[in-house]
């Protein structure tokens, strides 16, 4: 469910973009602007939404999921909205990395 301050980040971006988490709140994310970033809406319901789909049935199925790291890439580092977002965790020991474009389709 979005609330307005979600609303405010996803105007921090461009046409198209929502303020969507880092950390999902089903994953103890907050919904503060410290875990709020502009980010496309195909990408925040599709490509994203995939990985912490992944998370999420790892930990159902009852198994380690380590620390995740995200980080973003910004071609101008002044701009809230970052270009990429690389996301690296692991699960059962297995390390994993996925780069995300923030864009329709969110392509790795």
């Amino acid at each position: 469910m979005r609330d307005s301050r979600q609303t405010v980040v996803g105007k921090e971006g461009i046409a198209g973009d929502v303020g969507g988490h880092i950390q999902a709140c089903r994953f103890g994310g907050t919904c503060d602007r410290f875990n709020l970033f502009p980010q496309n809406a195909n990408f925040n319901n599709g490509t994203y939404k995939s990985w912490e789909n992944e998370i999420s049935g790892a930990l159902k199925n009852g198994d380690d999921v380590g620390a995740v790291t995200v980080t973003f890439g910004r071609s101008d580092p002044s701009n809230a909205r970052p270009d990429t977002v690389t996301v690296e965790y692991s699960i059962n020991g297995e390390s994993f990395r996925r780069r995300f474009m923030n864009e329709v389709g969110g392509g790795q």
